[in-house]
């Protein structure tokens, strides 16, 4: 069966309490090719005062890709998260910003858990938690510049990262791959998340 890994790109990851954050500068949109599945919406603007990190468990046949287009996280931090989760995995997400909302991002199912947490006023997004096990992601949790966690989502324990930025930018957008595959051998769920910290 073919499987491509998508190349970790690990620019801001903290494992377990070691690990290095590099700057980032993203390419134009429109000097990139769009990675085979992703949904084509244009990739963030370049600017060096954004900054990255990936974390992957496998993408195989069957993932495709989701991002919110430059249109949507320009309009303002991000104000809630809602997550589609269940079976000790974390399915897909789906992101605020200021009064807009994102595109679903990922796979939705009848049987799973849809939980929306609101961050709260005047806070933003500074930390994030996950946990990869196996091919998938499967736990997720959110923390504020002030102190406040979102619920944990998912909640399949595996490998822990702590993804932040140490200048203390927001975070400012995820994008993700999921499995939407119908197959025995996979759990359609997150394979890979990109977590960007920056201003809108």
């Amino acid at each position: 069966m073919f499987r491509l890994i998508l190349p970790i790109m690990v620019l801001a990851i903290g494992i377990v309490g070691c690990g290095a954050f590099e700057n980032v500068t993203f390419p134009d949109a429109a000097d990139s090719a769009e990675p085979d599945g992703f949904d084509g919406v244009p990739a963030p603007g370049a600017t060096e005062s954004l900054h990255a990190a990936s974390i992957t468990g496998l993408v195989h046949d069957g993932c495709r890709g989701f991002r919110d287009s430059e249109d949507v996280v320009s309009q303002g931090t991000i104000t809630w998260v809602k997550v589609c989760h269940g079976g000790g995995f974390v399915n897909g997400l789906q992101l605020g910003y200021g009064d807009h909302e994102g595109s679903f991002m990922g796979f939705q199912g009848w049987r799973l858990a849809v939980t929306k947490w609101s961050v709260p006023a005047g806070e933003r997004i500074r930390r994030v938690e996950v946990d990869i096990a196996g091919h998938y992601v499967s736990r997720l949790q959110f923390t504020t510049d002030k102190g406040s966690k979102s619920p944990v989502f998912g909640g399949g324990r595996g490998q822990r990262f702590d993804v932040g930025d140490p200048s203390g930018l927001p975070l400012r957008t995820i994008s993700l791959w999921a499995n939407l595959k119908r197959d025995p051998s996979f759990n359609r769920a997150v394979t890979s998340m990109t977590f960007t910290f920056g201003e809108p």
